[in-house]
């Protein structure tokens, strides 16, 4: 749960260092310092080291996770020296409401979830105890 919405918290990180006059790639650099373990500021190092270098970078980790991508493009667009404050604020709106939405999903999986301990442990020792003086009873009698 901890790496729920990166993009959010990246796009809310970096926004803010853009407000306090910072360029788009020293924000994005501070982040990526800042988050060293998450996976997404690995991704973005990697992209940046790439776009600092002028190769290629190969976008099929982040195909499947089309805000991520779409977040390394407005970033793009802010190294190319394009304004994207306003794109950044707007972006950062949709992003809060798919958080909520996969916040809402994990939350709904979450009672059963509880109940697989349940299932697994205390139904069977449950069951034992019930059914352990039958079988007793029938092994003696037999």
């Amino acid at each position: 749960m901890e790496y729920l919405a990166p993009p959010l918290k990246m796009l809310l990180h970096v926004q803010l260092k853009i407000k306090s006059g910072i360029s788009v790639q020293s924000a994005i650099q501070s982040y990526v310092q800042d988050n060293l373990d998450c996976p997404l500021a690995k991704q973005t190092e990697f992209w940046l080291f790439c776009h600092q270098t002028g190769k290629t970078f190969n976008t099929k980790e982040l195909s499947k996770k089309i805000y991520r991508r779409a977040l390394i493009d407005i970033f793009e667009r802010g190294l190319k020296g394009e304004p994207i404050l306003s794109i950044l604020q707007e972006f950062q709106e949709e992003l809060k409401d798919i958080s909520k939405q996969n916040l809402d999903q994990q939350i709904q999986k979450l009672p059963f979830l509880t109940l697989i301990p349940l299932f697994v442990f205390q139904v069977p020792a449950f069951l034992l105890l019930l059914l352990g003086p039958i079988l007793l009873n029938l092994s003696s009698q037999l």
